[in-house]
């Protein structure tokens, strides 16, 4: 629910000649050459993201622009890739709080902040664990949960999760890597599973089945397998006019570039988009106008921009791209979220940098990581603008 701070029908994507050919799909059995116990965490961690900049010769950091008059205030969470960490930033990169605690270490791939104070870690154990303001344990889970979690407004949390899975094909079963919604209480409980081959299997080309096949075991080239790639989940607090999307799920799939409303508890795609338009997207969010707001990385581009579209019509309303193209371009990761003045924050993941950028382009904040080793930068998989009420109160009573 990250709202606090004419529905296109599914169609197949399958070329001329594609056949039909899966025709059910299980959960692994005991003993399968991809059974869980036969995927590694290491084999789970190559489909992830990397930790430094590929850019060599970075050093300093912090605010390296900042126009307080047009800038919105407030204070940036973020957690740097290499570190099991997060730390909130005032507007001249000042720390005024962080997070850490030696039970969470593995590295912290993504962090969300509740209004109670509470931080939710996704960490790169792919497990998911949840801090008190001043850094205690509450609970950990260790479910393979990665890239993001989102609460509702009841508490319930909603994260996602893969593991293996059979799809049988004609002539041999074929493992594939599956994606799922997870819906937990607020102790970390699982109460409900969505799996993701059920809503969007039908998207998932015959030859990217067969090249899966062609990889032999499980623990062969498990990128391979890594079909939907699913990064983004967002519960909505809202309907979008004509669309009864309150209480739906917005993801995004980076494999199938696409991004989806689903109904967690009818098990169906409300509305999906991007084929043809996008690639290799992240971090779809419903903004101010009933629009979806998303980072288009652009990988074979060469060139990321940040897009608003009318879910309605699929009409793109506005867009950022630097200039020239290739001077903001994240090949993975990427984050944008609309701020309240109507500024949008903008994470270049790859770069560990964040910029905050008006309607008409122009950069009013921005931030580097200043988390720097041997000339490269750590990555940051999103920074995000926390108002400055929510930090505030809490930090002048903390003491901090």
């Amino acid at each position: 629910m990250r709202g606090r701070w004419g529905i296109a029908a599914l169609g197949l994507l399958a070329a001329a000649g594609m056949l039909a050919l899966v025709l059910r799909g299980s959960a692994p059995r005991e003993g399968d050459e991809w059974a869980p116990d036969g995927l590694t965490a290491e084999q789970l961690r190559a489909l992830g993201y990397a930790d430094w900049s590929e850019e060599t010769g970075a050093s300093g950091g912090g605010v390296t622009r900042h126009d307080p008059g047009r800038a919105w205030p407030g204070y940036t969470l973020f957690a740097s890739r290499p570190r099991s960490r997060a730390e909130l930033v005032d507007m001249e990169g000042r720390t005024v709080h962080a997070w850490s605690n030696r039970e969470v270490a593995d590295g912290w791939s993504h962090v969300e902040l509740l209004p109670s104070g509470d931080l939710l870690v996704v960490a790169k154990g792919f497990y998911l664990a949840r801090l008190d303001w001043d850094s205690r344990l509450l609970w950990r889970r260790d479910m393979n949960a990665h890239h993001d979690v989102d609460a509702a407004a009841d508490g319930m949390l909603y994260t996602l999760r893969r593991g293996p899975r059979r799809i049988e094909r004609p002539v041999q079963e074929v493992g594939i890597l599956e994606e799922s919604i997870v819906r937990l209480s607020p102790d970390g409980e699982e109460l409900a599973r969505l799996d993701l081959w059920e809503l969007f299997g039908d998207r998932v080309s015959s030859a990217r089945l067969e090249a899966a096949r062609s990889r032999g075991r499980w623990t062969h080239d498990v990128p391979a397998r890594d079909v939907f790639h699913a990064n983004s989940i967002e519960r909505l607090d809202r309907d979008i006019a004509g669309m009864p999307t309150r209480g739906d799920l917005l993801i995004c799939l980076r494999e199938l570039d696409l991004v989806a409303i689903v109904d967690f508890d009818a098990r169906r795609v409300e509305w999906a988009w991007g084929p043809g338009e996008l690639d290799r997207p992240h971090h779809p969010t419903l903004v101010d106008g009933d629009r979806i707001l998303i980072f288009d990385n652009g990988k074979s581009r060469g060139h990321s921009r940040v897009i608003e579209v009318d879910p309605r019509d699929g009409t793109v309303v506005w867009s950022y791209e630097a200039d020239p193209p290739g001077d903001f371009f994240s090949s993975n990761q990427g984050a944008s979220q609309r701020l309240p003045n109507g500024n949008t924050l903008i994470t270049e993941s790859k770069k560990g940098r964040a910029l905050e950028v008006t309607r008409n382009g122009d950069i009013v904040w921005e931030y580097l990581n200043p988390d720097v080793e041997d000339g490269r930068r750590g990555a940051v998989y999103r920074f995000a603008r926390i108002p400055p009420e929510v930090v505030s109160a809490r930090v002048g009573a903390a003491g901090d």
